[in-house]
């Protein structure tokens, strides 16, 4: 006796719902057929990173990349290793994982009551670098131009991390050019669609990515990685259709939920119900969080039809509770 599996619906990594388109795939499976296997890729991605750099007006000597954002940030803390680094909280966890993992002095502020990074504390760690993130994973925040070039002027190093900028609206990559001081970090996981090739680049004026090449080993990047980046930079447009989809549901969804969730610039939704048992039961996962966000989740915008299911599965939650309360 067969019995049919529910489809389980999975809106807690971040990942777009979209596939690469297929073109893409059938020009990137004729580049592969004609690479040499048993040869090195490039030693540090210089064709790549050239072509990242013309996408900002920028050279390949303010570029460098990575498999994942996550490796950039690892080359990024070693550059700073000797500093404190200083992020607000709850953010992205993979900054205490790295820095407590390399030994390095971290310090977290707790954010203000909007989601902001609390800019005068932060300004207050001296010997400090400073971590951004724009917009921030959990809460879908952007920080605030203002906050960042307060942190900006002190002189010391600030990274902002755009893994979500494409759903932003907002980047500061055009102030790579004004401050050397300034780290902007990007992926090709989310809005591009890449994250099983796993490839990730930092903006920074040419002296910085000068000194952090030099500590980073060469053919870091596979070829078939690096050859995949360098075509799906081919297809922005295309991209960029698919991002303004999640946009729109992004919109759909918080007008339907607002008054139990936080507005977002990235794609994904901060939700203010303790519903993870709830909608793992009815087969919608989602992100459960950490404190102070414990008794909330994260839900990542999917495609339509998955949004109406957890937005429906979310009232039901909410019609029980006041059932039973």
């Amino acid at each position: 006796m067969s019995h049919k599996v529910k489809k389980i619906i999975r809106l807690d990594r971040n990942e777009v719902p979209f596939e690469v388109p297929k073109k893409f795939k059938t020009e990137l499976i004729e580049i592969i057929n004609g690479m040499e296997m048993n040869r090195y890729p490039e030693d540090y991605s210089e064709s790549l990173r050239e072509k990242i750099g013309r996408l900002y007006g920028l050279s390949a000597d303010n570029v460098i990349v990575g498999n994942g954002s996550d490796q950039v940030i690892t080359f990024l803390f070693d550059f700073l290793r000797n500093t404190r680094i200083v992020t607000s909280t709850p953010t992205f966890s993979m900054y205490r994982f790295f820095a407590k993992a390399k030994g390095i002095d971290f310090t977290e502020i707790p954010m203000t009551r909007l989601f902001q990074p609390d800019v005068d504390r932060m300004l207050d760690m001296a010997d400090s670098s400073y971590v951004v993130c724009s917009p921030n994973n959990p809460t879908g925040d952007t920080a605030k131009k203002d906050t960042v070039k307060r942190l900006l002027e002190t002189g010391r190093t600030v990274i902002v991390d755009e893994a979500y900028g494409e759903f932003a609206g907002r980047s500061y990559t055009d102030l790579v050019r004004d401050y050397d001081n300034l780290i902007v970090l990007r992926t090709f996981s989310k809005a591009f669609g890449l994250a099983g090739l796993r490839v990730g680049y930092a903006l920074s004026s040419s002296d910085t990515m000068g000194r952090i090449l030099d500590t980073i080993p060469p053919f870091i990047l596979s070829t078939i990685s690096h050859a995949a980046a360098s075509l799906m930079l081919d297809y922005r447009q295309e991209i960029m259709k698919n991002v303004e989809y999640i946009i729109h549901e992004r919109e759909r969804i918080y007008r339907e939920i607002s008054h139990f969730s936080f507005p977002s610039k990235a794609n994904f939704i901060l939700v203010n119900l303790d519903c993870f048992q709830f909608l793992k039961d009815n087969g919608i996962i989602v992100r459960k969080l950490e404190n102070p966000l414990s008794r909330m989740v994260r839900v990542t915008v999917g495609l339509k039809s998955e949004n109406d299911a957890v937005m429906d599965a979310m009232k039901t939650f909410l019609d029980d509770f006041y059932q039973k309360n």
